[in-house]
């Protein structure tokens, strides 16, 4: 068994509570026949392990939620800035 384990810092608990609910859905979805994917909340941090049966089920896990993790929180850096802004976001 091969695994990744790593911790997220968001810049507050608000962020990591918004960018942990809006991934949860897709990491249920993937396909994770070889893998097992764990993603959990701890204040400002998200905590991430994954094991898989093989390297590149491990490396295919890790991409897909990093690359889940990136977008949602550059979304939320999106949106934040719009209100901002004084923008309504639509």
């Amino acid at each position: 068994m091969h695994e990744f384990e790593c911790e997220a810092e968001l810049a507050s608990e608000r962020a990591a509570r918004i960018v942990h609910g809006a991934v949860l859905p897709d990491l249920r979805a993937m396909p994770t026949r070889r893998s097992e994917i764990r993603v959990e909340r701890r204040g400002n941090n998200i905590q991430i392990l994954i094991k898989a049966e093989d390297v590149p089920a491990l490396r295919a896990s890790v991409t897909g939620t990093l690359r889940l993790l990136t977008v949602s929180e550059r979304v939320l850096e999106v949106v934040r800035g719009s209100t901002e802004d004084g923008a309504t976001g639509r």
